[in-house]
Formats: C-alpha cells, structure tokens, sequence
C-alpha cells in the first residue's frame, strides 16, 4: 500500500511540479492557481471514484454476482491501466522528451489564456494516478487486513509532502529517467501479478474451471504476491503478456531515444540560427551609411 501511493503520487507530483516551474519561469505566476485547484479537485475526485467502486462492488454483490467475479474484473481493468501508464512513462524517460512533454501541456493553456485548460491538465494528472491506486487498493482492503492498507497511505501521503516540499522549495530535482525506468519495470512485474490474480479470482467466481495444473510449481504466499499459479490457464496468459510487455519496452524505449535526439538537434539547429542571425546583423550595422547589399559569408 505505502510503494502504490509512492509511485503514483511521485509521478503526478513530477507533473505538477513541471506545470509549476515552466509558469514561474514564464512569469506568469499568476496562474499557478489554477493548477493547484485542478490538483485538489483531482485528489477528491479520485476518492469520489473509490466510494462509487466499492458502492458499485456491494450493489452487485447484493444483487448475487460473486465478490470474486468483480475482484477479478477490477484486477484485469488495473492491468490494462498499467500497461498504458507504463508505456507513456517509459517514452517520457528521456530529460528532453520530458521537458517538451510539460511545455506542451502548459505552453498553449497560457498562450491562450484559458484557465479551464491549466486546471484540466492539472486536474487530469492528478485523477489518472489516483484512480490507478483506487483501482488497486480495493482488493488489497478486501484481504482481511485493511489497517495495515491505511497505514501505508497514510505514511505514502507523509513521505509525498515532504518530497513536493523538496522538489518546489528547494528545487531538488529526481533522475527522471532512472525513476521512470525503474517505476516501469516495476508496473510490468505488477502486470504480470495482477494478470494471474484477476483469472484466479474469476475461476474462483466459477466462470471457467482451472484444470491444466502444472507440476513443481509451489502454492504458497510468497510465489502468490506475484500472481504466480500452477496452472497453466494463469502461466500462458503471464507469458505472452510478458513477451508485449518486453516487445512495448524495447519499442517506447526506442522511440523516446529518437525524441530525445530530435529535440536536441532542434535545440543544436536554433541555436546556431540565433548565432548566425547575430553575426549577420552585426555585418549590416557595420555598412557604411548609404550602403546596401549582402556581406559575405551571410546565412541564407
């Protein structure tokens, strides 16, 4: 419960932290406001979002469907919201995919000037994160032992103040890309849990049977936290699902590496235009008054 509200609160405070800095850099202080409601609202929607899942998982089990037939639906639901999340994290790991990434979302909110636009991004970064640990946490409350869930949000939340204090006051940055990568590896092996979990649970709820059992596997909680069964209803799906998981990776990976370089050769190329824009300028200044033409060397 503590890693969950880690991981997600960490992320939407990246963001937040990002929309912050590109409008006190921008000088347009003024609008921070409308980040910080966006984020509010985005914290109580996401707790709006968690009484509404467990009102709906109650509603159905009242009208007879199986606790873990919606146990099961919920798992695979969290493993879809994963493996996006995971993905958009891995080709934002590089610092200029970043950097482009958070300019875009703020730049045309403060050219245009719509404050609905800012606080949506803000509400949304927010939201996205909070739905995934709502998502998450609802079966981990139904294992018995809800206070120990409690207490890791609850000390999630704590360590969370301190490092957004960190970050916006002190200017402390995180590594993005080893955080990403590291938090995206993480989302894969929790893929593959949830995976197994979310078919258990549904064979449970007597949807299907599990009957290809696989020998050698060992049943105990160890193995379980990772969603690992012996049967191979469970194993192949586990399989294939890493092998995406191992083919997206290495292709977001890819494409974030070729953002990177084109942003830097386009930050190479202005640069050098300003450089050449200046030299040339300077030559014409330099013209005898009365003078006109082009001096030599003069960039097209």
């Amino acid at each position: 419960a503590f890693g969950i509200i880690v991981r997600a609160g960490l992320e939407a405070i990246l963001v937040i932290a990002g929309m912050i800095a590109y409008l006190v850099k921008s000088g347009n202080q003024k609008t921070l406001k409308n980040v910080y409601i966006g984020s509010v609202l985005g914290i109580i929607a996401s707790f709006i979002a968690a009484w509404l899942l467990d009102y709906i998982k109650k509603v159905w089990t009242g009208a007879g469907q199986s606790q873990e037939v919606i146990e099961g639906v919920t798992a695979l639901i969290a493993v879809c919201v994963l493996f996006y999340v995971r993905n958009w994290m891995i080709s934002k790991a590089e610092a200029a995919s970043w950097s482009r990434y958070i300019d875009d979302k703020v730049h045309s909110s403060v050219e245009t000037g719509s404050s609905f636009a800012l606080a949506f991004t803000a509400f949304l970064s927010v939201f996205r994160e909070g739905a995934e640990v709502v998502l998450f946490y609802q079966p981990m409350l139904n294992e018995g032992n809800p206070g120990m869930v409690w207490a890791g949000f609850g000390a999630g939340c704590v360590l969370l103040v301190f490092v957004y204090l960190a970050i916006t006051k002190l200017s402390i940055r995180l590594p993005i890309k080893v955080f990403f990568t590291a938090t995206s590896i993480l989302m894969a092996v929790m893929c593959v849990s949830f995976l197994g979990g979310g078919i258990k649970e549904l064979a449970e709820g007597s949807v299907f049977d599990l009957t290809m059992n696989v020998p050698g596997i060992p049943e105990n909680d160890v193995i379980q936290i990772f969603g690992i069964y012996p049967w191979l209803e469970t194993l192949i799906p586990q399989l294939i699902l890493a092998i995406i998981l191992l083919v997206t990776f290495l292709v977001a990976h890819y494409r974030g590496k070729l953002d990177a370089q084109r942003a830097d050769l386009t930050a190479e190329y202005d640069t050098k235009l300003k450089e050449l824009t200046a030299e040339y300028e300077g030559k014409l200044n330099a013209l005898p008054d009365g003078k006109t033409g082009t001096p030599a060397n003069a960039p097209a």
